[in-house]
């Protein structure tokens, strides 16, 4: 995975596929709302901090993410919530076919920010915090693959 040009943490797909830089998940219940609230979950700005707080980096803009750093990752906890799964399940199920924008590109993607406000409302989160972060994520040197002096 190259952070520069990615555009997504997390991929839902309708059968089972073979990979060396993909972990499935699938819930332990059968509940494809938890999977796909969680696959929106990652691919907002906020779950993508979370993504890249535990990886490595050999290579700036390359990073590795050991299977224990994945277990790691913080993600909201759905059961004990299921109208913000059913909320977030939803938002997925509207955006699912539309264009994510790379990562250097996230502060003017206007899908990512369709993401992000679902985030928002489902969680209760602060919106100039999310707006925040998701802007320092278009600056970030790891994905950007450029020196903060560069931008």
């Amino acid at each position: 995975m190259r952070l520069n040009t990615a555009q997504l943490m997390a991929a839902a797909l309708d059968e089972r596929a073979l990979g060396s830089l993909w972990v499935p998940y699938h819930p332990h219940d059968n509940d494809d709302t938890i999977g796909w609230a969680i696959c929106l979950w990652l691919n907002s700005s906020v779950g993508i901090l979370c993504m890249l707080g535990g990886r490595s980096n050999k290579v700036l803009s390359r990073p590795e993410f050991s299977i224990d750093a994945q277990r790691a990752i913080p993600v909201p906890n759905f059961r004990v919530a299921p109208a913000t799964a059913s909320s977030l399940s939803a938002a997925f199920e509207a955006l699912k076919n539309e264009v994510l924008l790379p990562f250097p590109q996230i502060d003017n993607d206007p899908v990512r920010r369709q993401i992000d406000a679902a985030v928002i409302e489902a969680l209760e989160l602060d919106a100039e915090w999310v707006a925040r972060i998701r802007r320092e994520l278009s600056r970030e040197p790891s994905i950007t693959n450029r020196r903060y002096a560069d931008l």
